[in-house]
């Protein structure tokens, strides 16, 4: 049987542009680039977390993930 990705409850949606390249090998794969993530939404009702708007860009390079700019706005219960 398989497992939901997302545990049940959490709700997650954005819009994702992202421009990757790859290399390397199957053994030891090179993935570079960037990805720009908008109108991110993600609530965890039980928790209490709910962001209602973000933004996330993220840099992809020599397998490192670098955050170049980021915003969440949310709201408590």
């Amino acid at each position: 049987m398989a497992k939901p990705f997302l545990p049940v409850g959490v709700r997650l949606d954005s819009s994702v542009a992202a421009q990757l390249s790859g290399s390397g090998s199957l053994a030891a794969p090179r993935i570079d680039g960037q990805i720009d993530a908008s109108r991110i939404r993600f609530s965890m009702p039980e928790e209490g977390v709910a962001i209602t708007d973000g933004t996330l860009k993220l840099r992809l390079t020599d397998d490192r993930v670098r955050v170049e700019q980021g915003e969440l706005k949310g709201e408590s219960g």
